[in-house]
């Protein structure tokens, strides 16, 4: 019995994360409606945040008329992710999502990727903050368990 207990104990534990994970740090809600245009434009990878991957050069683009380009992005970001790592671009179309009963916009990605890539095409979403008056959104990474994630700031049109 103690054994059993024992192992539920321990699987519980390495199971899933108790402390939460630290996405969200340094972020604030949006908490006035803005309309869409606020959200157009070109996001690079925070680097203020300890983002979980090598790539600093990823940029994603979100266009007036719906359509997204992601350059310059790990393959691993992904999932299902098998094989070596490889930078990969990839298109799609976006949506702006207000969820009015939690007061939050998502970001609705539809990802369409090229055959030579080897991945299917994917629909994933994420919450959007505000850090210094900029929208940011987190594309969390794998395992929900590993706590990683990478985050994506507004470039400043100045």
């Amino acid at each position: 019995m103690r054994k059993i207990l024992l192992y539920i104990f321990a699987l519980f534990f390495y199971g899933c994360y108790l402390i939460p994970c630290d996405f969200e740090d340094g972020l604030l809600e949006i908490e006035n409606t803005k309309n869409e245009s606020f959200f157009v434009g070109k996001y690079i990878t925070e680097r203020s945040f300890h983002n979980n991957f090598d790539n600093t050069k990823t940029e994603i683009i979100l266009n007036k008329n719906g359509d997204l380009e992601i350059n310059k992005i790990s393959s691993k970001t992904f999932k299902p992710y098998t094989g070596k790592e490889k930078i990969i671009s990839v298109g799609g179309k976006w949506r702006l999502v207000y969820v009015e009963s939690r007061d939050s916009y998502r970001l609705s990605l539809s990802l369409k990727f090229e055959k030579k890539d080897s991945f299917q095409n994917q629909i994933t979403s994420g919450k959007f903050h505000l850090k210094d008056g900029e929208p940011v959104f987190i594309i969390e990474i794998g395992d929900p368990d590993e706590c990683r994630a990478v985050r994506f700031i507004k470039q400043n049109e100045n």
